[in-house]
């Protein structure tokens, strides 16, 4: 009986690995479509933002379609702004994100990027992003791929 047991315990957790049922967000963070998202209130400058969301384990989010664009709005809850993980190295040169995903999506208004600074924040006001001097204080959003149980 005891054999048994232990055979079908072993089993559920196989199962679980094998059909992702195990995965998740670390506690606090928000899951859409396999990756895990969270708001940092602490304003830091876009470096600074970028080496915590590293401790955490990501990155600065990467946005790739309106329906992740919409979730980081929906997360963004204090100030008017937030980085987010699109930077130039050069101003005026193509953007990159700090996950090294390919940029295949923007949202910025009409009159942008307008070569204002290096990053990006995205502006709770009005939805759209803006290019900003990577020295500037703000919130921010991370971005990580969900872990499975194993990995916590």
């Amino acid at each position: 009986m005891a054999l048994t047991l232990r055979s079908f315990l072993l089993l559920c957790v196989i199962s679980g690995a094998v059909t992702g049922a195990w995965n998740r967000c670390p506690e606090g963070w928000v899951e859409l479509e396999h990756r895990c998202y969270i708001y940092q209130s602490q304003e830091m400058t876009f470096l600074g933002a970028e080496k915590v969301c590293n401790i955490l384990g990501g990155n600065l989010v990467s946005i790739h379609n309106s329906l992740e664009n919409a979730v980081v709005f929906d997360l963004i809850q204090s100030g008017p702004t937030a980085w987010i993980g699109l930077h130039s190295a050069i101003l005026d040169q193509d953007f990159l994100w700090t996950d090294g995903s390919i940029v295949t999506f923007t949202a910025f208004n009409s009159d942008g990027p307008d070569g204002l600074g290096n990053c990006v924040q995205f502006s709770r006001l009005d939805g759209f992003w803006q290019d900003h001097p990577c020295d500037v204080r703000a919130p921010f959003v991370c971005i990580q791929d969900v872990k499975s149980f194993g990995d916590f």
